[in-house]
């Protein structure tokens, strides 16, 4: 018996599954599409970093805010505001992506709640670890300004805090 070949091909399963390029078309007139209809970064990876970015930058603001309040108002030492401001920044951003940037998760039932919420927060540990570091290096041995060292520190954390959280939220 011979076999009827459809009229749309690229989108035929059997076809895209045996051959790459058709499989490669297909994902791209999907995304084509997507963006016709205002969909360009539907649960994608960009898509939930510019979310991210966006959740952290309010966070950064508010850590950055106290670490530079608490030291230059108050007198207190920078990597215990730096501490401090971590603490709370980790606090907003943990909000703000449960319920925005990894919305899926907001979902979950509260024993995976607990396990999201150990994850962030040993992510948490090994960012500030790794922005007492940075701010040493950039403020104490580098000498930038104080303003200056959060702003490289932050930018740099971001990275590891997002991919981490990511694999773990995603």
């Amino acid at each position: 018996m011979k076999k009827s070949i459809p009229k749309n091909p690229i989108f035929c399963d059997n076809l895209s599954k045996t051959t790459p390029l058709l499989f490669l078309a297909q994902e791209r007139i999907a995304t084509m599409q997507n963006m016709k209809y205002g969909h360009s970064f539907s649960s994608s990876f960009w898509h939930q970093f510019f979310r991210y970015c966006l959740s952290g930058g309010i966070a950064a603001g508010i850590d950055t805010t106290l670490v530079v309040f608490l030291t230059e108002y108050f007198g207190v030492p920078y990597l215990l505001s730096t501490t401090i401001g971590f603490f709370a920044g980790l606090s907003t951003i943990y909000l703000l992506s449960m319920r925005w940037v990894f919305p899926a998760t907001h979902k979950k039932s509260k024993k995976e709640h607990t396990f999201f919420f150990f994850g962030f927060g040993i992510i948490g540990i090994f960012g500030l670890l790794l922005s007492l570091l940075f701010m040493w290096i950039f403020y104490e041995k580098l000498s930038f300004s104080l303003l200056m060292a959060k702003l490289i520190t932050t930018f740099l954390v971001l990275w590891w805090n997002f991919l981490a959280r990511r694999t773990i939220l995603s």
